[in-house]
Formats: C-alpha cells, structure tokens, sequence
C-alpha cells in the first residue's frame, strides 16, 4: 500500500475529512458528494514532486481548490492544505515506521503559495524519544532540509546517523515550488527521493475517453512506454502486447470471453511502424480492429491492461469503472478489482448498484462519501458489524437503494 490514510482540510469540498484507506477502496455516494474531488487531492499529490504551478494552470487557479465555506481564511490569505500518511519502503532499521508528509498552500493574489511542507516520520525511534525525524520542513519560504552525512546512514532510517541539515531560505531554493520537486538526489536524500518517485508512478484514471477518435482506438506508435497503461490510453495496443508477451495472454482472453463468449483473443497488428489493437472473434476469418470495437468492449481491455499487470505502480484510482458496461458484466469487474488490490492499492469510484452487490461479502471494502451539516465531504467506511441485521437478507447495492447505508440523495 502507498497510503495509509489521507486528511484533507479546507481543499476542494473538504472542510475538515478523515480517510483511512485499505488495499480496495469502492467509494459511493450521490452526484457533486465529492467522490471526484477525493480522486483530485491524490492529483494533487501526484504533482508536488513536479510542478505544482503548473498542475494549478492545468487544473484550475489555485483560489478555486480552497474550500468556498465560511471557515476558509485563517489571515489574509485562504488556504487549504492536506496530510497523507505514506507506508515507508523498508530500510534497514525502518521495520514499520510510517511517514507523514504534509502540505498547506495558498492563493496570494491568485498565485501558489506554498505556506508549510513537510516530510516526517510518524513517530520517534526508540533511541530517539524527543521527536519523530524530519527529513524536510518549510514554512513560509524558510526551512531546512536533511541528508545524508558521508558515513551513510540518513537515507536508510538509521535510528543514529550524524545527520547534515541545509538550511533553506529563498535563495536556495523557490519557495513556490514542493521541496520534493527539487531536491531529489538518491544519494544525499534517498527517503525524500523515494516519496518523490512513488507520488509520480501512481496513475489516475478519470476520463476514460474511448470515442471514435480517442488515441485508444488510433495506431499507436511501437515506441511508445509498454511499463504501464497512459492515462489517456495512447499506448493502450502496446501494453496490451507486452502483457501477452508477459505470459498474460490466457487470463486476458479468459476475462474477454467472460465479458463476450463471442470473443476469442486479442490479436495487436504492427504494420508502418504502429501498432493497432484488434480482436478476434471464434468463427470469424478476419479480426476486429479497434475503431469497429464497442465501447464497453474497449473500456473492458483497457480495465485488463491496468488490473492484470503484474508489475503495476503502487497505487490507482480509478473513476466510474462500469461506463458502457452491462450490470451482467459487474461480477467480472469485481473480481478484476479483488484480484489487482492483491498488488496494488485501488481507490475506485462507482454509481452501480450492480457493483456494489458484489462486495456483500466484503462490506469493509466501501467507503460511502457524503456532504456534512457544514456543506463538507464526509467519509465512513461500512462495517459488517453494524449491519448485521441486514446482510442476511439484503445484498449491498440493494441497502444502498434502499438507504441503508447512506451515500444517496435524499
């Protein structure tokens, strides 16, 4: 797992909001609840060790992802800020310490503002009663930072190092940009260069745009990434052929012909230097390129490449999974999504019933997302306890209709 848990204040549609996550988190909850907004602060989080102000000129000024309510400003200036608490690759002394990286900003005359940033281990180690160990921390536009001292040490979690503190001030470093976004240097601050690289891997998926058009559908270029499925599927066909090539190609056509009994295997085609997905059909001579694919079909392959991989990043979001999709079709998504969170922390956001049903084993695994007495998102995770009147005669998406669970309209 990359995250332990997430604590967002005064960001987007969070006034003050509490997640603890697992490996599988389905998130439910009526339309504008802010399941979306869930799926853009871990955005947020995948831009810090790159450009925060560009991520902001991308994705909206800063001032509109401050939370609107009356309790926004503290001062002058709004500000939002969010704190996750990240599983720590394991070092040599690190056992189970957590880490917690924090990061509170501002819209300062609509221009980022980083206000405090920091890198921390959750707690003291045993020899060090004090204090947990800083790697970094910045409040407005001065700080310091951490590194490793020359007998090594820093970046292994030594419990004892002789550690190297830089100090950092505005002329060392650009106080509108993450510490993490400049100082990545695996040797001198290997922890801080880890988080950096782990925020980076992590893949959203959000538009699923699989129209005619759509770069999915396309010939793709045969020199392309093959590690792992673009967000945008632009190199959907090549992924697809790395993962057949993998050992993957009988549990690939497997889900295919669960989805479609009609479908045999996918069969990518390389001619002029591209790569094409297509799919064959038992029975039929010729198979079928991709701009003649269904839509739900396309959504489907797409969903495999992402969820049979065996290499994937540590975590994926993904947004309403089952667009296009028959509710038939929903027990094979489930146990894609199962099967992935084996490997892989999964936040998956969902409007289906159908789906939703097939977790009434697994209640635990739902996160129901409302707005609070305050206009804010809330979260609470189900509890087979505190529905154990219900489960014997009711399945999860038929108490979620019913309103059972929360997460509806009225």
């Amino acid at each position: 797992m990359l995250f332990r848990s997430l604590h967002l204040q005064n960001l987007l549609s969070f006034r003050q909001a509490d997640l603890e996550l697992s490996p599988l988190n389905v998130v439910i909850g009526p339309n504008a609840s802010g399941k979306s907004n869930l799926i853009e602060a871990v955005s947020l989080l995948q831009a810090v060790p790159d450009d925060l102000a560009t991520f902001f000129r991308t994705n909206g000024p800063v001032l509109d992802w401050i939370w609107k309510g009356d309790a926004s400003s503290d001062g002058d200036f709004p500000m939002a800020g969010l704190r996750a608490v990240v599983e720590n690759p394991k070092g040599k002394h690190e056992a189970e310490m957590q880490l917690m990286y924090k990061l509170c900003f501002a819209a300062n005359s609509e221009r980022l503002q980083v206000v405090d940033e920091g890198l921390e281990n959750i707690l003291p180690y045993e020899s060090h009663q004090t204090r947990p160990h800083c790697y970094f921390s910045v409040e407005n536009g001065f700080g310091r930072v951490s590194y490793r001292d020359s007998n090594g040490g820093e970046g292994d979690g030594d419990p004892d190092p002789v550690v190297e503190r830089t100090r950092l001030n505005p002329g060392n470093f650009d106080p509108s940009r993450s510490v993490m976004s400049q100082f990545r240097d695996p040797l001198n601050f290997p922890v801080l260069t880890s988080i950096s690289r782990r925020f980076l891997t992590m893949r959203l998926y959000r538009d699923w745009s699989v129209g005619r058009d759509s770069p999915a559908r396309r010939p793709q270029a045969t020199d392309d990434d093959v590690a792992f499925l673009d967000e945008d599927f632009r190199n959907l066909a090549l992924v697809v052929s790395d993962l057949q090539a993998r050992g993957l190609d009988a549990e690939i056509s497997r889900h295919l012909n669960s989805f479609n009994q009609a479908y045999d295997t996918l069969r990518p085609r390389v001619y002029g230097g591209t790569i094409q997905l297509a799919a064959s059909e038992a029975g039929m001579k010729r198979s079928i390129p991709a701009s003649r694919l269904s839509d739900g079909t396309m959504r489907l392959i797409a969903l495999l490449a992402i969820l049979v991989h065996p290499n994937p990043p540590e975590l994926i979001c993904i947004e309403v999974p089952e667009l296009g999709m028959h509710p038939d079709v929903m027990p094979l998504v489930a146990e894609l999504l199962r099967s992935a969170s084996e490997r892989v922390q999964i936040i998956v956001t969902t409007h289906s019933p159908d789906l939703i049903d097939q977790f009434t084993d697994d209640p635990e695994s739902v996160i129901v997302c409302e707005r609070g007495f305050d206009g804010g998102t809330e979260f609470s995770r189900l509890s087979r306890v505190e529905l154990k009147d219900w489960l014997p005669e009711y399945r999860l998406g038929e108490m979620w209709q019913k309103g059972v669970v929360g997460g509806n309209r009225w």
